[in-house]
């Protein structure tokens, strides 16, 4: 019967000290997840704050025929911005996977901790009753002298210390164990929710870009537009030109001017070769004109990476309505490339590039009714045929 009473007791003292753990304080074992999550979390509401600026100027020209190409470039920013979003929600994915990786881990290490912890303390008040030890109060009480109380005071005390130490470790055990559970269904909770949103961001993106190819499809047909769109990108090419002209001659001016980085230039759009409109005079289909195309077209899937033809400097990174997002690198000896229509810009001015390196992604920003890259090739403020400079 004593046997029985020391058992029930022992499972009443595990409950009770499960019962009252408290969450224990916070350690930095998951202070770089977290910092990665946060920074993640910014980042998505600065885009959402840069969407929802683009969103407002798209509502107030959205019925404009004179602005629809400004339109379609704006709807291009905001579809930009979206596959950022959706980029930087499967980071924090993979972020929110890796966390519940390590918190799993953890609390299994903690189960197994515990379960060691509580068959420690089973053992403690098997031994108490096997040894008959009823109670410290008992042992005190039994002393036939002041001397003796005394001393089994001090034996008391030792074995109560080590008891409560035993206790102690298993409610604070116990308090973690509990605290890594919360952790991880909030982080499991966190990924569900950003899968969510990811499936929600690629819908808004099917839409806005079927969005935009209705306009551009439109527009190519618009003979009308076409001509007044053509002339205003005329326009702000030339004044492109200009403005490399006159870099170029503040570099003379300021005897500033570089010798050419050497070598050959490199195909700026690895892994698509195709040529959909080369360099020189062409007949314009829709506006039945000759036009000079200043140089050369290649078509490539939304968001394919664009490379620097050659080592330089950067000297603008901009956008207008003529090339849209683009890139111009100053090469040295007065040789310059030009990366048109992006859809993003990786690079800014006075950067320095290497040969190889991401400048940006293919994209139908600015005159342009596909995605494409134009790039073009200036000696010293002239335009050549880009085809008879690379390797």
């Amino acid at each position: 019967m004593k046997k029985k009473w020391i058992a029930v007791v022992a499972a009443i003292v595990v409950a009770a000290f499960l019962i009252m753990a408290v969450v224990p304080m916070a350690t930095n074992m998951y202070a770089s997840a977290a910092n990665d999550i946060s920074s993640k979390k910014n980042q998505l509401s600065s885009l959402a704050s840069q969407k929802s600026k683009i969103q407002s100027e798209l509502s107030a020209i959205k019925n404009d025929k004179s602005k629809e190409m400004a339109y379609k470039d704006m709807l291009e920013q905001e579809i930009s911005l979206t596959e950022q979003e959706i980029k930087t929600l499967n980071g924090l994915i993979a972020d929110y996977e890796g966390q519940i990786a390590e918190k799993q881990a953890e609390i299994d290490e903690l189960q197994i901790k515990l379960e060691n912890q509580i068959a420690q303390f089973k053992t403690r008040v098997r031994v108490m009753y096997e040894d008959g030890e009823s109670s410290y109060l008992e042992v005190l009480l039994e002393s036939t002298s002041y001397f003796a109380f005394l001393t089994r005071m001090e034996f008391v005390t030792s074995i109560m210390e080590r008891d409560n130490r035993l206790i102690d470790e298993m409610k604070a055990t116990s308090a973690q164990l509990k605290a890594a559970k919360a952790e991880l269904e909030a982080s499991l909770a966190e990924t569900e929710s950003a899968r969510a949103e990811v499936l929600e961001k690629q819908r808004e993106l099917e839409e806005k870009s079927a969005e935009s190819q209705a306009i551009i499809d439109k527009l190519a047909n618009d003979e009308a537009y076409l001509k007044e769109q053509y002339s205003i990108a005329e326009k702000e090419a030339n004044q492109v030109q200009a403005e490399i002209d006159r870099i170029l001659a503040e570099q003379k001016k300021t005897q500033a001017v570089k010798e050419y980085v050497g070598g050959v230039f490199g195909w700026p759009l690895p892994g698509h070769t195709t040529v959909s409109s080369g360099f020189g005079m062409r007949f314009h289909p829709t506006l039945k004109v000759y036009k000079l195309h200043t140089g050369i077209d290649i078509p490539a899937p939304k968001g394919t990476k664009i490379v620097a033809a050659n080592a330089g400097t950067v000297i603008t990174s901009t956008k207008n309505g003529a090339y849209g997002n683009y890139v111009v690198i100053d090469h040295g000896g007065g040789r310059t490339t030009l990366y048109a229509h992006m859809s993003s810009r990786s690079v800014s001015t006075g950067q320095t590039v290497t040969k190889g390196q991401q400048v940006g992604a293919v994209g139908a920003t600015g005159y342009a009714t596909g995605n494409h890259l134009h790039f073009e090739i200036r000696i010293n403020g002239s335009l050549v045929n880009p085809m008879n400079y690379f390797s």
